[in-house]
């Protein structure tokens, strides 16, 4: 296992613009890089890199995220897979800890809720809530658009299993769910569902 602090010490040192830049075009604007984003197709430039933030965002598609999850979703790395790969460049010598089952409980709930994170921004990107982010949490909340941004605000769909289906396809199991607090198990009907909806 690869310890917390080494992965900390990658993402504050990697510089995310250059990162992204080996896979897209990007232009300097202002303090930001913007390109076409790699994950939709567009003719307008709405992909977005804050090298200060160290974080990327597309206003188009909702993507979005850190320099790991870019690599995980762009190159279909594997959480470890993108930590080892952009250790050189932070010239980081990964010595990894010997495994052990709660380590790696640990590590499977720390992703579990990475993927939520990003999977909840994204909801609110969708235009069928444009009312709630535009009218709701912009107009009455007053909350600004870098607000919504920074600290990540996201929303649940109404759907009973939309985020497990989700999850599931990033490879976390319902177990590594149920865990993280993400989802919920029926006894009853020996079944599973979303924790957080219409929220």
């Amino acid at each position: 296992m690869i310890p917390e602090e080494i992965i900390n010490q990658i993402r504050e040192t990697v510089d995310i613009g250059q990162v992204v830049g080996e896979y897209v075009r990007l232009k300097k604007r202002g303090r930001n890089f913007e390109g076409l984003c790699p994950f939709h197709t567009e003719k307008t430039p709405s992909f977005k890199v804050n090298s200060d933030k160290q974080i990327y965002h597309c206003f188009g598609c909702g993507k979005g995220g850190n320099v790991f999850t870019f690599l995980m979703d762009h190159e279909r790395m594997s959480f470890v897979e993108a930590v080892k790969h952009l250790a050189p460049k932070a010239n980081v010598t990964i010595r990894e800890e010997k495994s052990d089952h709660r380590r790696e409980q640990i590590e499977r709930v720390a992703f579990a809720q990475t993927v939520a994170l990003e999977y909840f921004k994204k909801q609110l990107k969708l235009p069928k809530y444009s009312i709630v982010r535009d009218k709701y949490l912009i107009g009455k909340r007053r909350i600004t658009e870098e607000s919504i941004e920074t600290f990540g605000l996201g929303m649940a769909s109404e759907e009973w299993d939309d985020f497990l289906k989700h999850a599931t396809a990033k490879g976390l199991s319902k177990d590594d769910l149920v865990k993280a607090g993400l989802l919920i198990y029926n006894e009853d009907k020996n079944s599973h569902y979303d924790r957080f909806r219409q929220r």
